[in-house]
């Protein structure tokens, strides 16, 4: 987990307090799309709790949507807003996390104050309306990442072909000109060719397997 600022607090700041409190922060880098990565994923006594930083002035229902959101892609025991005591949060948005199992971390100073989910209520028509468009255009931004990272692992394998062709182009002119030169040479160069076109095969029957 990075130092990123959330406003005047960071990420590493709530880290450094929420191991104090026992909890183990575990990796969020595994997830591919940064469309469903929480803030943070912790675990304690076999538990695994999802907690979504803010440090905007003022926290709207969209939080609620993006929390409910994670849960919907991540498996998690709970679910937290943590937020510094001096950000506002509006009394019914405050009660809509708490009444859909969603609890509240107040940060003060170096303190942490866990204030526990309610009973939970049904969603109201127009907030299933708003998580699913909310749901809506986050897949589309999962859809726009995962395109991003092919573009980026396409671009290192065109570098990896243009490399490659090149070698074998090379070593080709080569053979046809030691051909009328030096027998001993020739053969060097015909096992350079084999082991290249070996570890060519070998590198793409693995990409294969995996896909």
């Amino acid at each position: 987990m990075n130092s990123f600022q959330k406003g005047n607090f960071s990420e590493r700041q709530f880290e450094d307090l929420i191991k104090k409190k026992g909890y183990e922060v575990l990796d969020t880098e595994e997830f591919r799309s940064k469309s469903f990565r929480p803030d943070f994923l912790l675990k304690k006594d076999d538990k695994t709790i999802l907690v979504e930083l803010k440090s905007s002035n003022i926290i709207t229902e969209m939080t609620l949507y993006q929390i409910l959101y994670y849960l919907s892609k991540i498996k998690a025991d709970s679910a937290y807003l943590a937020l510094p005591e001096n950000k506002t949060i509006d009394n019914n948005v405050k009660n809509k996390l708490l009444e859909n199992n969603i609890g509240i971390i107040t940060i003060k100073d170096k303190e942490l104050k866990f204030e526990e989910p309610k009973t939970s209520k049904k969603l109201t028509p127009k907030d299933l309306i708003n998580l699913e468009i909310y749901s809506e255009n986050k897949a589309l931004e999962e859809k726009v990442d995962v395109a991003q990272e092919e573009l980026k692992n396409l671009s290192k394998e065109f570098f990896f072909y243009i490399v490659i062709g090149g070698v074998l182009v090379y070593v080709l002119t080569k053979l046809i000109d030691e051909y009328f030169k030096n027998i001993l040479s020739l053969w060097i160069l015909l096992i350079i060719l084999v082991v290249i076109i070996v570890i060519v095969y070998l590198f793409y029957r693995k990409r294969v397997r995996k896909g």
